[in-house]
């Protein structure tokens, strides 16, 4: 039976606390492994319940405002099996190779159904006789622990004389053949061992694709942090350059203020690099965390075929699920847009042609297309809406009878682009679809199944749209007919609080509705199957020039 590919170095079998193979190996929430005595020792004489290595909480809240038992902490926390195994089988590797049946007779080989080692002669008659000749026999030269932890097979415990063939989920065991069709007969949902590993290989399998998709997320998260860290030296050095620039055209007596407004500029650059790097410790951490649960995922799929291994399949399932839950990939930094420098009326009168030139100092404007993060869609869609890639992505499944409507998670920012891009469609033919606004929060909605019935949003179809469930006629969507793969979408709301419609790129005017609330969320209409969107970066058009352009009827600006 294939295995996964896993290389356990030796120190890797020794717990960081004792030093010594692990003993009952725990598995913590950080994904370290320590023994179990060493962990209770350790939650006794440590104030804060921290681990040993990376410093990450052991203990929860609860467990301590509870009163829970140190030992029942400890119990409580994963068992990792496969560290077990593989412990066992270096101890089985590591004792002087000797033949179980002859005397003082080097072995050359280990049966991984008996356990035993045997010399070539043993190894021929084990082989050939008619109760052992099925068994697994391997050359002690080449075993290897993960191979040995992975191949080894335990007689039935109430029949010594048979493997266990079979496992019991009732009662967590595996047993052989006879104990299935006798003490076991009754019990539901008994299967074949090898099915059962099969399923708990599968499983691995799919918890491994779940860490190693949210490590590589969060190293993008690191390199865009890193990529911050660089951008915001290159502004403040340009920044630096231009107040330089400034200050040589200025009197000896600006020369104070010039080292002044200097300090600011790197002193609000450190703390912009502050923020960025904890962002990026923080993302570091919970890469740390993914890495370590990967890898007790990997080694446990690497020794699952031993039969208390499955028992763990379900609890290991819960841990990296519950820590998927627990990371966020969002890591948002936000940077100055300027400083103000207010200048002394004392010294104005000595510089006062100088200063006219020195009105503001922008320290760092990071907040652009180049840098700005896809927006993600909420939670609560429609019927025949999936979401995937951190919900940056929605894709219509379904037939045609609506249940299409996708919404943005966050409250719309003023002068933002929420903005998508169709990734896939089921026909060559042009087609459209609805977008526009939602003004109240999706949490507290009811998705219908066509957003034309919603009576708390304003949607622009090709030809019309509707206004708070009112509709009218307009010339502003025309350009929603037609689309093809790679076009864009896209809504903004300006200062006015005024709703305007994009098209690859383009601002379609503004649309003819009445003034929006102080809070909006963007939302859009799927109304074909197997058609795919993807939200973009949201760039800030404060500096382009919105259109002011209106369609059927005159909105005054609020």
């Amino acid at each position: 039976m294939a295995t996964a590919s896993l290389s356990v170095e030796a120190d890797e079998m020794e717990c960081s606390v004792c030093h010594e193979h692990f003993k009952e190996p725990k598995v913590l929430p950080c994904g370290h492994v320590l023994c179990r005595h060493c962990l209770l020792t350790w939650l006794q004489s440590q104030a804060e319940a921290l681990c040993p290595l990376c410093r990450c909480y052991i203990k929860e809240e609860k467990d301590e405002k509870s009163g829970t038992s140190l030992a029942d902490i400890a119990d409580s926390f994963l068992t990792d099996r496969a560290m077990a195994a593989l412990v066992e089988a270096h101890r089985l590797l590591s004792e002087q190779h000797v033949c179980c049946v002859c005397v003082n007779v080097a072995a050359v080989s280990m049966c991984m159904d008996c356990g035993d080692k045997f010399c070539q002669q043993c190894t021929t008659l084990h082989t050939r006789q008619s109760a052992t000749k099925l068994h697994s026999v391997e050359q002690l030269t080449s075993l290897t622990e993960e191979k040995t932890a992975a191949n080894h097979r335990r007689a039935c415990a109430v029949h010594p004389d048979k493997l266990t063939e079979v496992f019991c989920p009732p009662h967590g065991v595996s047993v052989c053949w006879r104990c299935a069709a006798t003490v076991h007969r009754q019990c539901p949902d008994v299967k074949d061992l090898e099915e059962r590993v099969a399923e708990a290989r599968r499983t691995l399998r799919e918890l491994k694709t779940i860490l190693t998709a949210r490590e590589t997320e969060v190293g993008r998260d690191i390199t865009r942090l890193d990529q911050q860290l660089i951008d915001i030296d290159k502004l403040t050095q340009a920044a630096i350059a231009d107040l330089a620039a400034t200050f040589d055209r200025i009197e000896a007596a600006v020369k104070a203020s010039r080292r002044r407004l200097n300090d600011l500029i790197v002193k609000t650059s450190s703390d912009e690099k502050r923020m960025v790097s904890d962002a990026k410790n923080i993302r570091l951490g919970q890469r740390g965390k993914l890495t370590f649960h990967k890898r007790l995922v990997t080694r446990s799929e690497a020794t699952v075929t031993r039969d208390d291994v499955t028992d763990m399949t379900p609890e290991m399932k819960t841990l990296v699920k519950d820590l998927d839950r627990r990371i966020s990939l969002q890591a948002k930094v936000k940077v100055a847009s300027g400083i103000q420098f207010v200048i002394n009326p004392e010294e104005l009168a000595h510089i006062e042609k100088a200063m006219s030139e020195l009105v503001k100092v922008k320290v760092i404007s990071a907040d652009d297309g180049a840098t700005a993060r896809a927006f993600c869609f909420h939670d609560n869609h429609g019927k025949n809406i999936l979401l995937s890639d951190d919900q940056q992505t929605a894709e219509y499944r379904g037939d045609l009878g609506g249940g299409g409507i996708v919404m943005s998670r966050d409250p719309m920012e003023v002068n933002k682009l929420y903005e998508v891009q169709i990734t896939k469609r089921d026909t060559d033919e042009g087609w459209s679809l609805a977008v526009g606004v939602v003004t109240s929060s999706p949490d507290s909605l009811t998705v219908p199944g066509k957003a034309w019935s919603w009576e708390s949003a304003v949607v622009v179809y090709g030809d019309h749209f509707f206004d708070y469930g009112n509709k009218t006629s307009t010339g502003i969507g025309q350009t929603l007919w037609n689309l093809q793969a790679d076009n864009r979408v896209g809504v903004s709301v300006d200062s006015y609080r005024r709703l305007h419609l994009h098209v690859n790129g383009d601002d379609q005017g503004v649309v003819p509705c009445r003034s929006l609330p102080d809070q909006c969320w963007a939302m859009l209409e799927l109304n074909r199957a197997n058609i795919e969107i993807t939200s973009l970066p949201v760039p800030n058009l404060s500096k382009r020039a919105l259109s002011t352009q209106h369609y059927t009827k005159e909105v005054a600006p609020c």
